[in-house]
C-alpha cells in the first residue's frame, strides 16, 4: 500500500501468544510533525513572556532567584533553563 509502512510483532501475554500488526500512514506522521512544530512553537513564545515576567522581578537574595528559574525551568513542557545568570541590582547602571 502506497503512503503506509507496517510491521509485525509477537508476544505472548498471560499464556496467550499474540500477532500484533503495526500500521503507520505517512499523511499521519506528516499532520502529527505540524501539530508538534506548532505546539514548540506555541510554547517557546509562552515560555519567552514567562521568563521575560521573571526578569523583571527583584529578589531579596539570589536563592530566591534561582528558586524561581527552577519553578519556571520545571513548568515548560517542551523546554528547559540553562545558562542561568543571575545580576544584583547593584551592577546595574
Amino acid at each position: 500500500m502506497t503512503g503506509y509502512r507496517w510491521s509485525e510483532h509477537k508476544s505472548n501475554y498471560g499464556g496467550i501468544a499474540q500477532r500484533w500488526l503495526v500500521v503507520e500512514s505517512s499523511l499521519r506522521r506528516d499532520a502529527d510533525q505540524r501539530k508538534l512544530e506548532k505546539n514548540l512553537k506555541k510554547a517557546e513564545i509562552e515560555g519567552q513572556k514567562k521568563l521575560r515576567e521573571l526578569s523583571n522581578i527583584e529578589f531579596a537574595c539570589s536563592a530566591d532567584a534561582s528558586a524561581a528559574a527552577n519553578r519556571l525551568s520545571q513548568q515548560l513542557k517542551y523546554h528547559n533553563l540553562t545558562q542561568i545568570t543571575r545580576v544584583s541590582s547593584s551592577n546595574l547602571v
